[in-house]
């Protein structure tokens, strides 16, 4: 009969074996990350387009991009690594007239979609994303309007449409999967110089010519599209750049970017760079921006929590020229970088390369070589 003391040093060894096997003591004096926190990125490097990247969409649990070239070639990533997953063409003889290039998204079935407005006739392709097999192809009557912009996430899409003489301009919101009409404004003024919808289409805004000073903005009207609640007219004198999610415009100078409150245009932070961007755009969050210009060969994107620059065309040589476009994906956490673009004695030549950076842990850089 085995005795109660040494029952007792058996259960306790027993206790000792499992808490090992449960909780194993980390290795080389380093702590396990909790098993559902994300890696950091590390990108693979590949041949990519051989003709130039015109367009970018994040599928929307961004486990995967897409991007699509001038020649209409479609090629699909992996976020976590960048990896090359599927490569097919689009049928560019389905889109006629208007370009097509921004104006590409994810359906909820996780198909690719593709619009562009030819001749009063609101044009669709739907593909499989991963095969490319064609699926759906339809033409829908849309006269009387141009396309000004769509969100990032290809889900809203604003069109100018066509009024009276004399009438101020109608910007239309629209749901690019049905085109049903999700709001419209007027602007009371003569001539629109630029319009931007936010990443996912909350807010719009719009700028309207001085006419004193040339093609500089003289008025920005912002529209809530939740409940239609109109902001302004504020007097700018600055060039519109964009509007967040969260309802900050961000309006550009020479030599710095403004950013407001559109409720009571009421400043909130001022960044330095250089010269006026070609090209500007918030996160979803609202916590990153990204300002390119052609003019210094300058890009940056600042973390406005900081607030600081966490990356740039200085602390990443490999991309060191003017950046043509980028997109940020759902979360904002993953950003995506087309060309870069160099600069030659006809012009600029615009690189297919593409870079893809992880902002939550700063890793990231280009994966595709020039093709």
């Amino acid at each position: 009969m085995t005795s109660l003391p040494i029952l007792n040093k058996m259960f306790q060894g027993f206790l000792i074996l499992l808490a090992l096997l449960l909780f194993p003591a980390p290795s080389d004096g380093q702590t396990s990350a909790p098993p559902n926190q994300p890696e950091p990125l590390k990108t693979v490097f590949q041949t990519g387009h051989t003709a130039w990247t015109q367009g970018l969409r994040f599928r929307n649990d961004e486990k995967l991009f897409a991007s699509l070239d001038e020649s209409g070639v479609v090629k699909v990533w992996r976020t976590s690594d960048g990896r090359l997953l599927a490569t097919w063409p689009i049928d560019l003889s389905l889109h006629p007239g208007d370009y097509i290039w921004d104006q590409f998204w994810f359906d909820d079935q996780q198909n690719l979609v593709f619009n562009n407005l030819d001749d009063g006739q609101w044009r669709t392709t739907v593909y499989d994303t991963l095969s490319g097999k064609l699926l759906v192809k339809r033409a829908t009557p849309l006269p009387g309007r141009t396309v000004e912009d769509i969100s990032d996430n290809g889900r809203t899409i604003a069109f100018l449409a066509e009024t009276a003489s004399g009438a101020s301009p109608s910007l239309e919101l629209r749901q690019t999967s049905d085109l049903s009409v999700i709001a419209a404004f007027n602007i009371p003024d003569a001539e629109q110089s630029s319009m931007s919808l936010s990443p996912t289409g909350k807010y719009l805004a719009a700028s309207t010519k001085n006419p004193d000073q040339g093609s500089l903005p003289g008025k920005l009207y912002v529209w809530r599209i939740s409940d239609q609640t109109a902001f302004g007219p504020f007097p700018i004198n600055d060039n519109l750049l964009g509007v967040s999610d969260q309802g900050i415009a961000a309006v550009a100078s020479e030599g710095k970017i403004s950013f407001y409150q559109v409720k009571d245009w009421s400043l909130v932070r001022e960044f330095e760079f250089p010269s006026l961007p070609d090209f500007a755009s918030f996160s979803p969050t609202g916590r990153y921006f990204i300002a390119m210009s052609r003019f210094d060969l300058e890009w940056r994107v600042w973390d406005q929590e900081s607030p600081k620059a966490v990356l740039s065309s200085e602390t990443y040589a490999d991309i060191s020229s003017f950046v043509p476009d980028a997109l940020f994906s759902p979360t904002g956490d993953y950003l995506v970088l087309k060309g870069p673009a160099q600069q030659g004695s006809g012009g600029f030549f615009f690189s297919p390369a593409l870079g893809l950076w992880d902002l939550a842990h700063g890793t990231g850089g280009p994966i595709t070589d020039a093709g």
